[in-house]
């Protein structure tokens, strides 16, 4: 006989690095469930808007909630929910709804999945469990990585972009290593934006905005314009130039809006 789980020959029954392995993914699950379930898949559905000026995820949001509600759900071959629901059931305990797959993870942990008569059920489950739990944390890891610009450090002897994750409550320059509070780094940039003179064609606003991380289309600020939502600048004998004044296209922005709710 060898280790239902990686075919170890030298012992007769779950050998002691997939017991361990098998504890260590459920421990994993039991602290990450609530997470995935309750805030990352509401994260990563976001609220972008991608050309009316929200701000810049480096990748789409919406591929990121799909990849986590299919592991936790919807895949055919190999969901969580599925896994965990079908491992409990094999000890008699209830199936777990959505939103509470952590508990099922703790549940699970506390059983003993390696009794006679059990082991060969909890081994198929335990590496099916350890696959999910795999292509979850990477796409934790890469929800992690993604970074968005959240505005120009308020340092006036530095001024240079500040990026950190989206749901980031602070953020330390890369420049001049002091830290600010998201909140602040947003109503600095804020500030700026309305108080400024600079001015330019659609193009041009399309990238100073883009350089404070507002991502917003050349194409939607001459909607606005041919709207008369952006007010054109005027030349010295009053007629309407192809320039705008940079305040004006911020303050049509969601990120605008946002910061303006009151």
């Amino acid at each position: 006989m060898t280790c239902p789980m990686c075919n170890n020959p030298s012992t007769p029954t779950i050998c002691r690095t997939c017991k361990r392995q098998t504890a260590q993914d459920l421990a994993w699950l039991a602290n990450n469930c609530d997470d995935l379930e309750h805030y990352r898949l509401n994260r990563a559905y976001g609220k972008h808007a991608a050309n009316s000026g929200g701000g810049r995820r480096t990748e789409a949001p919406t591929p990121v909630r799909e990849a986590i509600y299919d592991a936790l759900y919807v895949d055919r071959y190999r969901n969580l929910k599925q896994t965990l629901n079908t491992w409990a059931m094999c000890f008699s305990q209830p199936p777990a709804p959505e939103g509470c797959l952590a508990q099922q993870a703790r549940i699970l942990d506390g059983l003993d999945l390696w009794t006679p008569g059990k082991t060969a059920a909890s081994a198929i489950y335990a590496a099916e469990t350890h696959i999910l739990v795999t292509r979850l944390c990477a796409i934790l890891a890469n929800m992690d990585e993604t970074r968005i610009h959240l505005g120009i450090c308020p340092n006036p002897e530095c001024a240079r972009p500040v990026y950190a994750a989206a749901d980031a409550r602070e953020a330390t320059c890369a420049h001049c290593n002091n830290t600010w509070t998201a909140t602040i780094l947003r109503r600095a940039t804020d500030a700026q934006l309305c108080e400024t003179d600079a001015e330019g064609t659609a193009g041009e606003l399309a990238l100073m905005l883009d350089q404070v991380g507002i991502e917003v289309a050349a194409s939607t600020i001459r909607s606005w314009a041919s709207r008369g939502k952006l007010m054109p600048i005027l030349d010295k004998n009053g007629h309407a130039t192809k320039r705008y004044k940079l305040t004006d296209a911020y303050r049509l922005t969601d990120t605008y809006r946002q910061q303006h709710l009151d």
